[in-house]
């Protein structure tokens, strides 16, 4: 046995804390024999996978921080036919913890595929929070992908796996390795995977007693939290059993083989098999629809959203947190595995789409998160390296066909198309300038037809979250996909200043001129965008209107500024604040005063420049008892008024843009 083993000491500054010391090993083992149908691996690599921990609770003040209360199901079915998931705990180990892990954790793999089979030694130790020590094996990509081909029951994004792996991968990869763990590499049917016994000292024969596919060690100074144990948790801890479940993924198969060691990205396949050797999870790793990351390239990004994993050949995100928002792998340099989900892909951290996944732990964030409740990326990536789901082959969801995911779209009007999906009855498109699942741009409802053309789509180049429902034996299922906005030079409201409060009945609009626009149109609504119940300009070739007879009601005004451009009409939409005239409070109007010297008070109104009131016995608007004169203040108090019993009229003007407008009112004399 020949091996390397180096100790790396490294702080890493993250938005959510600074994480701990980590050690980091790789042993190589000498090849071994393959037997007449080339099934035995060729070689095994023993390969430390760490979870790191935030040290910083996250910031309860957090933008859309989701305060989230999950349940962990008791009342699961098996339906794998072998052992299933075997955790066996050191003596440190609690009895019920022990027990909840073989019961309610393992039955969350052993509910969902019929042959994910493993043997966990699970123990506390020295860690930042959480490690497993696997062997890993290599086979030849021809019979991964032969005996992943002869998996039965496969479902619809199984077949597609396999067609994009036949599409994409053959090319680089058709003449080398695979790294498979040794679970999944019984569960394809391979012999001779090797394990590790549980003091990490030696190899074994994988599935034998005494021998494990993993060694999962936690740490033993990271609060803990425990669901069995009931409560809630505290804002430093972590959730023990998402970290547990967090290795048995990647002792099942979501593992990368590019290391972090020393701080530096390495090819950690490269000590047997060759440079470059993928993992089964690296043959399905992303930049962009059709553009395959390679792992002889671990620091490549390419595009906005990284690297991703996708069974369609990067056409859409197969991962994602329990927000289920696309996540992308982790791929710089920093200490976090690099098949690890990025905790910042959508700039949030803890605060938002969590996953078993993630590269760091969230503290007092993951109370009850599971691979059943945070998207199940990480099953739905299982299934796709190997791993059996029960009778999956008679439906399907819908998946997006034109424009191609990620891409900028080509105007603002689109055609968007899908397929069938399989036992699909109906679909529901929805799109979002906001989030996933949103559908303030467009919401189709739900439709038998198989595209939809959206009008009115933005052009300012923004990002547009795209959510593909599939209503499948009356239940919902999704595909999210993200595009671009297309980026077009249109006309822009100048005056008013946009999301301001109008200074009168009557307004000039002015906006700005652009080369290429053939006309404009202005409209103006207090009902809805795009509405025109106030004003209509029609086409227009100037860049001003004044619109009059605006309410002065202090509502919502709604404009929509339209630009035709080559024959295509585009938009802008803007919000204002209608004015509003300023209204007595105090004393209230129609009561009797209570005095000969009375204090009164009125609201500010919207867009008012002054203010004057008048006070007469003989009618509205005289001012032979009192008159304020023009004032900014909302206050005054009137002296010498009469106290015989008559009625007292009261007008108020507010000055709006120089104009007056007034309300009457009566009181009675004391």
């Amino acid at each position: 046995m020949t091996g390397n083993c180096s100790k790396s000491l490294f702080a890493k500054l993250s938005r959510i804390g600074v994480c701990a010391p980590l050690l980091a090993c790789a042993i190589s083992y000498p090849a071994h024999a393959q037997d007449a149908r080339e099934a035995t691996p060729i070689a095994q690599l023993m390969q430390r996978h760490v979870m790191l921990r935030s040290s910083v609770p996250p910031d309860p003040n957090r933008v859309r921080r989701q305060v989230r209360q999950r349940t962990a199901q008791t009342d699961l079915t098996p339906v794998n036919t072998g052992p299933g998931i075997v955790y066996t705990c050191d003596p440190s180990v609690a009895a019920s913890t022990c027990n909840y892990l073989n019961t309610t954790v393992a039955g969350f793999y052993n509910s969902t595929f019929t042959n994910a089979n493993g043997s966990v030694y699970i123990q506390y130790g020295t860690t930042s929070l959480g490690e497993s020590l696997t062997i890993y094996n290599f086979v030849t990509y021809s019979k991964y992908v032969t005996a992943l081909t002869a998996v039965p029951n496969k479902a619809a994004f199984q077949t597609d796996a396999i067609a994009a792996l036949n599409t994409y991968d053959a090319g680089p990869y058709s003449g080398g390795n695979v790294k498979v763990t040794s679970a999944l590499g019984r569960a394809l049917g391979f012999s001779g995977m090797k394990g590790v016994n549980a003091q990490e000292t030696a190899t074994c024969t994988a599935g034998t007693s005494g021998c494990y596919d993993v060694v999962i060690t936690v740490s033993n100074t990271a609060p803990l939290y425990y669901d069995d144990q009931g409560g809630t948790e505290s804002a430093d801890a972590y959730d023990y059993y998402a970290v547990v479940m967090h290795e048995t993924d990647e002792m099942l198969g979501t593992s990368s083989c590019i290391d972090t060691n020393n701080n530096e990205l390495t090819d950690g396949c490269a000590n047997l098999g060759g440079s470059g050797v993928p993992s089964d999870v690296d043959l399905f790793r992303y930049t962009a629809p059709g553009t395959l990351a390679l792992s002889s390239a671990p620091s490549q990004v390419i595009g906005p959203n990284g690297q991703y994993f996708s069974y369609n050949g990067g056409a859409n995100y197969g991962a994602g947190g329990d927000a289920n928002v696309g996540k992308i792998y982790n791929t710089l340099a920093n200490g976090d595995d690099f098949a690890d989900y990025s905790t910042t892909d959508v700039d949030l951290g803890c605060s938002y789409n969590e996953a078993i996944q993630d590269a760091e732990g969230c503290p007092g964030e993951d109370q009850g998160l599971t691979v059943l409740n945070d998207g199940e990326s990480e099953l739905t990536i299982l299934a796709t390296v190997g791993y059996e789901l029960p009778g999956s082959s008679s439906t399907a969801p819908a998946v997006m066909s034109t424009p191609t995911p990620g891409s900028t779209l080509t105007s603002n009007t689109v055609k968007f198309t899908w397929t069938a999906g399989t036992g699909v009855s109906a679909y529901d498109l929805h799109l979002s300038a906001v989030a996933p699942g949103g559908y303030d741009l467009y919401l189709s409802g739900h439709v038998t037809s198989l595209s939809a053309t959206v009008s009115g789509l933005p052009v300012n180049g923004e990002k547009i979250y795209a959510r593909l429902y599939s209503i499948i034996n009356g239940a919902t299922q999704y595909n999210d996909y993200i595009y671009f906005a297309e980026t077009v030079t249109i006309s822009k409201l100048i005056s008013p200043a946009p999301s301001t409060t109008l200074t009168g009945a009557s307004i000039k609009f002015t906006w700005s001129a652009v080369s290429g626009v053939s006309a404009y149109d202005l409209h103006l609504s207090a009902v809805s965008p795009g509405g025109y119940d106030l004003y209509v300009s029609g086409h227009v070739t100037t860049t001003s209107a004044t619109v009059k007879d605006i309410p002065l009601n202090g509502k919502k005004i709604y404009a929509r500024l339209y630009s035709i451009k080559s024959g295509v009409t585009y938009y802008n939409d803007y919000t204002y604040t209608a004015a509003s005239l300023a209204e007595l409070l105090y004393p209230a109007p129609g009561s009797t005063l209570k005095s000969t010297s009375v204090f009164f008070e009125w609201t500010a109104g919207g867009g008012v420049s002054a203010y004057d009131l008048h006070l007469s016995a003989v009618a509205a608007g005289d001012f032979d008892l009192y008159s304020s004169g023009h004032t900014t203040s909302t206050i005054k108090t009137v002296n010498g008024l009469p106290a015989n019993g008559e009625p007292i009229y009261a007008r108020l003007y507010s000055i709006i843009g120089g104009v007056t407008y007034y309300n009457d009112y009566t009181y009675h004399a004391k």
